[in-house]
């Protein structure tokens, strides 16, 4: 049997909504609507009516949740398709992301995908991912800080500043903010040693080191 959602008023005048078959409702000439309740309703029947109402707002509620459930599992996954996103391995990659990270929305896209991606609460070590995450070793061999290198010049680092940028906001933590100077000092060692990582044989994970006190 079809039913039906009225809302309907007592005798205080306060509204009620009820679920009732379709033939109780009926309609006038005027286009008027009416509900005919009849006279044999009972505490069966009212029991029934009020267990359909809290049934059909309990649905309402289970599909607002279940929306908001793929919604956030449908962005989720698309940030998290960033993650791996993109692999630095020459200049023109380079230029290419410092040039996309000046879109704002790109630059947040990003960074919450690698935030997502880095869980360590280690600042340097959030460093490290991140370098290791964007950067191809045997590319970064070709940086250094200031591009001066004893070796002829290199790629200058310093002058992509929303790559600077992004890893001050990665690096950083509730408890810890990247400065330009901890950034500075950071990528200088890193990238003064870029050609002895690139040697390195096998795949290990990139981590600050902590002195045991004596």
């Amino acid at each position: 049997m079809p039913f039906s959602v009225v809302q309907t008023r007592g005798a205080r005048g306060h509204g009620e909504l009820s679920v009732v078959p379709d033939s109780w409702v009926q309609g006038t000439s005027s286009g008027k609507m009416y509900l005919f309740w009849p006279n044999s309703q009972d505490r069966v029947n009212t029991e029934i009516l009020k267990n359909q109402k809290k049934i059909t707002h309990r649905v309402g509620i289970i599909e607002a949740q279940l929306n908001t459930l793929l919604n956030y599992t449908d962005v989720g996954n698309a940030e998290a398709a960033l993650v791996d996103k993109p692999l630095i391995s020459n200049f023109e990659e380079l230029s290419e992301f410092e040039s996309s990270l000046s879109n704002e929305e790109y630059f947040q896209q990003i960074s919450k995908a690698k935030k997502i991606e880095i869980v360590d609460k280690n600042v340097q070590n959030r460093l490290f991912a991140l370098l290791d995450g964007i950067f191809d070793k045997n590319f970064l061999v070709k940086c250094s800080w200031t591009g001066i290198s004893k070796t002829g010049t290199k790629i200058a680092m310093n002058s992509y500043k929303n790559i600077l940028k992004l890893f001050k906001h990665v690096g950083s933590t509730n408890v810890i903010k990247v400065s330009d100077e901890m950034l500075k000092t950071f990528l200088m060692k890193r990238l003064k040693h870029a050609e002895e990582r690139a040697k390195a044989k096998g795949i290990r994970k990139s981590s600050s080191r902590v002195r045991q006190p004596k």
